[in-house]
């Protein structure tokens, strides 16, 4: 019998509000229906959101499409968050923790 393991989830855990927002309004995921874990990139998702049909799919060559995602997705991410420390293949766990420093009120001093 083969053995399935799966990645930890703690930090994906942590930062669930996050994660269903992000999925919800950047990719048009239902968190519910993912599986995220401490290890999840946002280039995991690759082509989600991307919003082509399937003849706008064929049109591209695969290295198009991905940098036309790669382009796509940070942007969203930038738009939907207000953040601009995104990169398309960075941890999902690194994107929630930029997202919710974002959201801190600022230090007074």
């Amino acid at each position: 019998m083969t053995q399935v393991v799966v990645a930890e989830q703690d930090d994906v855990t942590r930062h669930r509000c996050i994660a269903k927002e992000f999925l919800a309004s950047v990719l048009g995921l239902d968190a519910d229906k993912v599986l995220l874990t401490d290890e999840s990139q946002l280039s995991d998702f690759f082509p989600s959101g991307l919003g082509l049909t399937k003849q706008e799919l064929e049109a591209l060559s695969y290295q198009e499409l991905l940098q036309r995602w790669d382009r796509w997705v940070v942007e969203r991410v930038r738009q939907q968050f207000a953040v601009q420390d995104v990169y398309a293949t960075m941890p999902l766990t690194a994107l929630f923790e930029v997202i919710e420093d974002s959201r801190k009120p600022p230090a007074v001093h």
